[in-house]
């Protein structure tokens, strides 16, 4: 019986040095050279399209929508508590609000199934001083077909959207608000 489980184990190594793809990097039933699927969100705005509107209960109590903001550069997050890249990305927006403020640009942080308490406690901890909403139905969320978090759409002064970007490092956060500052 040991003999036959080394002689399985033998032919297991032999075929996954051949010079085959390996299981590990094809994916079952597609040929070695596919590029991965394309994961889509059918109606999820893009670039240069309208940035959909919304209306929300701030965490504070208050209110805030993209109407309200109309004129400005906004920074669109969807974010979570329990999101470990959203705690790695807080940093990022807090300086590059403070960068950009005097130019305009705002920031709505939209909380993306999370516990409004947790929410708050996070974003004190955070000492994140720009509008931070709940979308505690995920309306919203799925109007800008939100998959995975965080997810930045970058919307020009005219409501469109110039890009969405997920999990936007400093430089990225930089051209992308750049590219949307201007008149």
């Amino acid at each position: 019986m040991a003999v036959a489980a080394v002689g399985g184990i033998t032919a297991w190594a032999i075929a996954s040095n051949s010079s085959g793809p390996s299981a590990s990097n094809a994916a079952v039933g597609a040929p070695p050279s596919a590029p991965p699927p394309a994961i889509t969100t059918p109606n999820a705005p893009t670039g240069g399209s309208l940035a959909p509107g919304f209306s929300l209960t701030t965490l504070s109590g208050g209110h805030v929508s993209l109407a309200q903001l109309a004129g400005r550069p906004v920074l669109v997050n969807f974010w979570a508590s329990w999101c470990h890249p959203c705690r790695q990305e807080f940093p990022l927006l807090a300086a590059t609000l403070r960068r950009y403020q005097s130019q305009g640009l705002q920031i709505v942080g939209i909380s993306f199934q999370d516990i409004p308490s947790d929410a708050r406690a996070f974003a004190d901890q955070q000492h994140a001083h720009w509008l931070l909403a709940r979308d505690d139905s995920g309306a919203i969320a799925a109007t800008y077909g939100v998959r995975e978090i965080p997810l930045v759409f970058f919307v020009r002064r005219d409501g469109t959207i110039a890009s969405r970007v997920f999990a936007p490092s400093r430089s990225a956060l930089d051209s992308n608000v750049r590219a949307i500052l201007a008149p």
